[in-house]
């Protein structure tokens, strides 16, 4: 039996190990998270706090996963996947990832990269040659950039667009910045998409179903949900002004459910589990391999895992609120550093969720996931709620999570585990790249 609970009227219930991993998923299960370093208690009190959100009407569900050491320490489950028919939010509760999607197209392309199909420095142009004579929007150019015809002020780009970066975020793709002048959210990863198809003349779905989702056994993630699950596909929700919450997308009573989408986006259209992307996130933080199944190498994950963005273009704009003062950006995720990006005065106040050592990303619909090097943890939860409360869902999970560790873990002790610090070493600052210099020249084109 594995540690986990599952709230009825905040009461919490033991769940038997059938219920979190199927007989076909070959990671182990700690026989309580006292083995692997961590306090049952206050995990316990993670699901707690939750069921608080459920029954003050803040969250309709949750779920989340932890594990440590390669091993499933702890899953806790709380209220409903869809408030209306009472169903019961679960580890298995298929819910939308939004722009937790981007990880996954990131180790699409990386997958592509380390095949020699594809390479860093290649201009989008070479894929899609319609990108070849590009424009930027010039905020500072005619009559507050716009010209008196109430179009765009636009200027000639200073240089292609680059494979690179696309997977940074610093391709420009949205208005007032030129290539690498800017980091700024955007659908560069729905272009990557568009990249695969041309490159491997399979669409998205297909490929990634292929080369990632079937090998790491990802049984419930897709691009779309079969009607065969649709009861298990969780409903979206929204809070009104007056506080209620208030269904956006329901599943069973939305036609697109069913359908496949005729655009596969890598930015944003994957469906998914917690008990799946668990497995995706432990697949990176074991250097690229799951049950004996190798996605990418180890080189290729520490790349990834690395920060790509100079002080200029920190601290990011992150839909409004801007990065921690540690925290820059790899191939797909954050990435938290041993020490600040940028120089802080009061460095005390940000040592909360983003620990050194760790990366994640996550979606519209407050789903996330952080890997951690420092404590060999892997966190994910899903939850289908828009505009986060006051008190974020992640500051809950991450936190107790965090302080829940009263040990090394067993693996890192054995010296099972790499440690991507996110620094750059001086050879490789060199080269202009925080990367592998030796491996980013291979790969660079």
């Amino acid at each position: 039996m594995i540690y986990s609970s599952r709230t009825s009227r905040g009461v919490l219930v033991p769940l038997v190990l059938a219920l979190l991993v199927a007989c076909t998923h070959a990671m182990e299960v700690a026989t309580s998270p006292e083995e692997m370093g961590m306090s049952s208690a206050r995990l316990n009190q993670i699901t707690q706090e939750l069921q608080k959100l459920v029954d003050d009407g803040d969250l309709p569900g949750a779920a989340f996963m932890v594990t440590r050491g390669g091993k499933y320490v702890y899953h806790g489950e709380v209220g409903y996947a869809d408030l209306e028919t009472m169903t019961g939010f679960r580890s298995n509760t298929i819910c939308r990832l939004l722009s937790m999607s981007k990880p996954v197209g990131a180790v699409a392309i990386m997958k592509l990269i380390e095949d020699k199909k594809l390479a860093f420095s290649d201009p989008l142009s070479k894929y899609l040659p319609e990108w070849a004579d590009m424009t930027v929007a010039d905020p500072t150019g005619g009559y507050d950039g716009y010209n008196a015809d109430g179009s765009l002020y636009a200027v000639p780009a200073k240089r292609l667009i680059t494979i690179f970066d696309l997977l940074t975020h610093t391709s420009g793709l949205s208005y007032g910045y030129g290539f690498g002048e800017q980091w700024k959210y955007s659908y560069a990863y729905d272009v990557l998409g568009v990249v695969l198809q041309k490159v491997t003349g399979e669409s998205p779905d297909v490929w990634v179903q292929k080369n990632i989702f079937a090998p790491l056994q990802m049984v419930d993630t897709s691009f779309s949900v079969p009607m065969s699950k649709i009861n298990r596909y969780s409903t979206s929700y929204t809070v009104m002004p007056s506080g209620r919450l208030q269904f956006i997308f329901r599943p069973r009573a939305d036609f697109v459910s069913y359908s496949p989408p005729t655009f596969k986006s890598l930015g944003g259209g994957i469906v998914s589990t917690a008990k799946d992307f668990t497995r995706f996130g432990q697949m990176l933080l074991n250097g690229g391999t799951l049950d004996g199944v190798r996605i990418l190498s180890p080189q290729a994950v520490d790349l990834m895992w690395r920060n790509y963005l100079p002080d200029a273009l920190l601290p990011m704009d992150l839909n409004g609120w801007a990065s921690d003062p540690n925290t820059g950006y790899g191939l797909g995720f954050t990435i938290a550093t041993d020490e600040p990006v940028l120089n802080v005065k009061d460095w005390s106040r940000y040592t909360g969720d983003n620990r050194r050592g760790s990366v994640g990303w996550g979606g519209g619909a407050q789903t996330n996931f952080a890997l951690n090097t420092d404590t060999d943890t892997v966190v994910t939860y899903m939850v289908q709620r828009l505009n986060a409360p006051e008190v974020a869902f992640q500051g809950i999970i991450l936190k107790g999570v965090y302080e829940s560790i009263q040990g090394a873990s067993p693996r890192k002790q054995a010296g099972g585990i790499s440690t991507y610090s996110g620094v750059p070493t001086e050879q490789e600052k060199s080269f202009g790249h925080a990367a592998p210099a030796s491996y980013l020249e291979t790969y660079w084109g």
